[in-house]
């Protein structure tokens, strides 16, 4: 009999089978993970053909998104001087123009002003299987409408049943909308009505005829222009959107940024799934853009000649009034010419009036401005009228400067609030230019005053001389001092009204357009190129992560150097799977694969103790289903094949079942030796292999751990060896029960049964920590069911999961989440791989 003993490093290992130095717990197996990833191809090969597919159906069948670029260049030296003056006044920022009119360009006002004059409220679609696309500008049919009448705001569906007749399906009630045309307050309670009693309906409509309800008033009409022919049958989407939707759109959708740093040219961009439509859209925006500046510029010099001209309304009939009197005068007096002294007074008087009334004419507008500017601006918050008599060019530009920035604050003033920094920065400027045009105007009336008083004094003078002349000269000459006057204020505003309509004529944008808008054909969404690369990256990465997760989440045994990263115990053999029905692999296929495996775990056991041969051996595993009874039923197979005696005691008094292999019975065994019902040699039962005896478990004790730890086991143990020659013991798994340590001292040799891809690393690590306390025998380690896939590189196992019944019904339950001995039942194992343990 075997007692204990003591296992030194290194001692009794047979060749080949020393194991490799542990490696550290957290190390990273790089060989292996490339292995697993190599071995796995065909997963990665089937993710990166789904992975192109699917790119490939996505760039085919996604909507095409085109961008439109144009490039705007925006000038500010048209602004008459309005740098150099913010500059003298404080206040001056070189990119402030620049910055607002990239604001303008955004804002929604320009955007509202720029559908004003697109037709793009209602657009047409194709369905296709998988994608709808738009037909634009239309298919060979459009629909028009009266804009006058409520319409029915909503996605219809026409189809042309036949050549020139249509069916018309209105839109979903759910989805309805009305352009009311009601004020403000009564609007809510006509769409309410409209919708109580709209309902979804179909209609049919002859080409060119009106259809008209409450809801809507429209005909469908042939187009001149159109992107496709329709075919009759086919049904065409069409979607009525309304104009706040439609400026919303692309109001967001507009990008407005400088074209490099530093620069005042803009890039204006759009995007969308039509590129003819977008590329109208940015022309047609930047038309506006141009409108609305030079509209701005127009303002002042329309407000000046519409005040010239009903002044010259005015003067054109006072002059013919005064011209009628004259007339008459000359007619009654017979004196049309005056003498010599009379006419060179006249003339000096009438260029003194002239004079005269020129300065009072810019004294009073000087009032004008003082009053408006200070107090309440004009029509449209602009000055009027600018710059008709003023003959002082700082008033005249600062007006004009003036009116300028009024003009832009009102346009910022759609899209941005009066607490803006632009807003702000504006009024600022504007507050600064009506304090120096106060101070100019102040200035200027000085100057104005004592002009008059001069040419006043002169004048009275010339007067006091003509009062001298004879009484019909006096009447004479003060007729035609009034007509004179009269003529020369009138030709002095035709003057006036002529270079202010060259002024308005040569007006230009401050912009000028470097590149129209440009449609890009290659569309920006879907990018193929980047789909098929990120495609192809998502495909790899995904199999690989998969198996990467495995990797890091595994926590069996894999591979041989699994068992000698986690422990030294000796590797004695790998027993291959076997396919076989049977567990007597060896006594019935003596010339397979795996009986080879089974002879060399007699061939290396031999040299486990160099000086003494090991008659005894103990078959043990962590938990059941590891296959501890398949290799010692096997075990002891191969020895008697070469003629050695050999029993196999089972030693699993709680569930026997070595005899079933064998065809033997149980009704007598282990237990009956122990607890004297019978002799061993009256237990012991001859199998049909030649050589090979078994002792079954036999019944069931209630005491099978005081049976096995009895003084008559070291009896029936002395009796074994006297009688055979090899003694092979089947035990229970070590994790589930005690027992099993105490018979491994009582044995030459034990054998620790691993199975490959199915023990776990932590209860390899629980038999490990007793071999390295010294607590154990003699112990090498199997690896069972061991296959080599190249998935793992050198052998990726089978999993079987867990969950088998051990008890009683007195109570042993033993854990590691799997109660023992389920691993022979048919209903747990793999259909197409049945496994005998």
């Amino acid at each position: 009999m075997k007692e204990d003993k003591n296992v030194e490093s290194g001692y009794g290992y047979p060749s080949g089978t020393l194991p490799a130095e542990n490696e550290e717990g957290g190390s990273i197996d790089f060989r292996r993970i490339f292995f697993m990833i190599l071995g796995n191809w065909p997963l990665i090969v089937v993710s990166l053909t789904i992975g192109v597919v699917l790119a490939y159906f996505i760039n085919k069948y996604s909507t095409r998104i085109f961008e439109v670029n144009a490039t705007l260049m925006v000038d500010s030296s048209g602004k008459g001087g309005m740098e150099s003056l913010m500059s003298t006044i404080g206040y001056y920022n070189p990119r402030l123009d620049f910055e607002n009119e990239v604001i303008v360009l955004k804002s929604r006002s320009l955007a509202k002003r720029t559908l004003s004059q697109l037709d793009f409220e209602i657009s047409y679609f194709s369905e296709g299987r998988i994608r709808t696309s738009e037909i634009y500008p239309n298919p060979d049919w459009k629909i028009e409408y009266d804009t006058n009448h409520t319409q029915t705001i909503g996605s219809y569906t026409i189809t042309q049943i036949e050549e020139g007749k249509f069916k018309i399906l209105y839109p979903n009630p759910e989805e309805v909308y009305f352009n009311v045309e009601s004020p403000e307050e009564i609007e809510q309670v006509v769409m309410d009505q409209l919708l109580s009693n709209y309902a979804q309906f179909e209609v049919n409509l002859k080409l060119g005829q009106w259809y008209e309800t409450d809801y809507s008033r429209f005909k469908i009409v042939k187009a001149k222009d159109y992107d496709r022919k329709i075919e009759v049958g086919q049904a065409v989407i069409v979607n009525w959107a309304t104009k706040e939707s439609l400026i919303t759109n692309y109001h967001k959708g507009i990008e407005v940024e400088p074209s490099s740093e530093g620069s005042s040219a803009i890039n204006i961009s759009i995007r969308g799934s039509e590129g003819s439509k977008i590329k109208r859209y940015v022309n047609e925006l930047i038309h506006q853009y141009q409108l609305l500046d030079l509209e701005a510029k127009n303002k002042t010099s329309s407000k000046s000649i519409e005040f010239i001209t009903n002044e010259l309304v005015s003067l054109k009939d006072t002059l013919a009034k005064i011209e009628d009197v004259l007339k008459q005068f000359q007619s009654v007096n017979q004196a049309v010419n005056l003498g010599e002294k009379g006419t060179r007074l006249f003339e000096e008087v009438f260029t003194l009036d002239k004079q005269i009334s020129e300065l009072e004419i810019q004294e009073n507008y000087l009032d004008y401005l003082k009053n408006t500017s200070f107090t309440e601006l004009g029509e449209d918050g602009y000055l009027e009228p600018v710059g008709t008599a003023i003959e002082n060019s700082s008033i005249v530009n600062i007006v004009g400067q003036l009116n300028t920035l009024i003009a832009r604050r009102t346009t910022l003033a759609f899209s941005q609030k009066d607490n803006s920094p632009t807003i702000q920065a504006l009024d600022f400027q504007i507050r600064k230019l009506r304090q120096t045009l106060e101070q100019n105007i102040e200035s200027y009336n000085v100057s104005l005053d004592y002009q008059l008083k001069v040419l006043k004094g002169n004048r009275n003078r010339l007067e006091g001389a003509i009062s001298d002349l004879p009484k019909t000269e006096i009447e004479l000459i003060g007729i035609q001092r009034k007509f004179q006057i009269t003529e020369s204020l009138y030709l002095y505003l035709m003057r006036k009204k002529a270079e202010t309509e060259i002024v308005l004529a040569g007006n230009t944008p401050d912009s000028k357009v470097i590149d129209p808008a440009l449609l890009e054909r290659k569309p920006v969404s879907p990018n193929s190129k980047s789909i098929f690369i990120t495609s192809i990256f998502i495909s790899l990465a995904l199999p690989i992560g998969i198996i990467l997760l495995l990797y890091f989440t595994d926590n069996k045994v894999r591979t041989k150097e699994d068992v000698e990263a986690i422990t030294k115990m000796p590797i004695v053999a790998l027993i291959g799977h076997s396919d076989r029905s049977t567990n007597l692999v060896v006594a019935e296929y003596p010339k397979s694969s795996i009986s080879e495996s089974f002879r060399a775990l007699r061939s290396n056991s031999s040299y486990l103790l160099p000086d003494k041969e090991i008659k005894s051996m103990l078959f043990t595993s962590s938990i059941g289903g590891e296959g501890k009874t398949f290799i010692s039923i096997n075990m002891a197979s191969i020895l008697a094949a070469v003629g050695k005696k050999t029993v196999l005691v089972g030693l699993d008094l709680r569930k026997p079942k070595i005899y079933n292999d064998f065809g033997l019975s149980n009704d007598f065994g282990v237990s009956s030796i122990l607890s004297g019902q019978m002799e061993m040699k009256d237990a012991l039962q001859k199998t049909k292999f030649h050589e090979l005896y078994i002792i079954s478990a036999g019944p069931i004790p209630p005491n099978p751990s005081e049976l096995i730890l009895s003084p008559e086991f070291d009896k029936l143990v002395e009796q074994l060896y006297e009688e055979f020659d090899y003694i092979v013991f089947d035990t229970p798994p070590v994790g589930l029960v005690a027992d099993t340590f105490e018979l491994m001292k009582k044995v030459d040799y034990s054998f620790y049964v691993v199975r490959q891809g199915y023990t776990n690393k932590q209860l390899l690590s629980f038999i490990n920590d007793r071999y390295e306390n010294r607590t154990l025998g003699n112990v090498a380690i199997t690896i069972n069911d061991f296959t080599v896939n190249q998935g793992y590189g050198y052998g990726y196992g089978y999993g079987y999961g867990y969950g088998y019944g051990y008890g009683y019904g007195y109570g042993y339950g033993y854990g590691y989440g799997s109660a023992y001995y389920g691993e022979d039942e048919e209903s747990k194992r793999s259909w197409f791989k049945r496994k005998k343990t």
